[in-house]
């Protein structure tokens, strides 16, 4: 069995056994193929270019309107929970990207389509 290297240890890779593989290595050999197989287990319920209009509307009105980046994130969270009706969802992100803001859209797209007369 082959086993993926602990590379933060003190002993030199070259006196590891030949059956472990770094995992640096590991992500080269195989990193195309593992994110090809979750691509297919699990695709994507977003792409940019099918962002909502009403949700960019809704954003526009914001009174701190997010940048693109964080608007493409919020319109796939966004599709997650409403296109595809899941009960939540995660979003992560680098600090400073002003997690706790951007997902404050999705809530005014929910009451506006509500409250909406048809």
């Amino acid at each position: 069995m082959t086993t993926i290297a602990n590379t933060t240890t003190s002993t030199p890779l070259a006196t590891q056994p030949t059956s472990v593989i770094a995992l640096a290595e590991f992500v080269k050999d195989f990193g195309t193929a593992l994110r090809a197989a979750v691509d297919q287990q699990n695709p994507p319920v977003f792409h940019p270019e099918d962002t909502c209009p009403l949700r960019d509307a809704v954003m526009d009105g914001l009174l701190r309107a997010p940048f693109p980046a964080q608007r493409e994130a919020v319109q796939a969270l966004a599709a997650l929970l409403f296109d595809h009706a899941e009960k939540a969802a995660v979003m992560n992100g680098e600090m400073g990207w002003a997690k706790p803001k951007s997902p404050s859209a999705p809530p005014q797209w929910h009451r506006r389509k509500a409250t909406r007369v048809p």
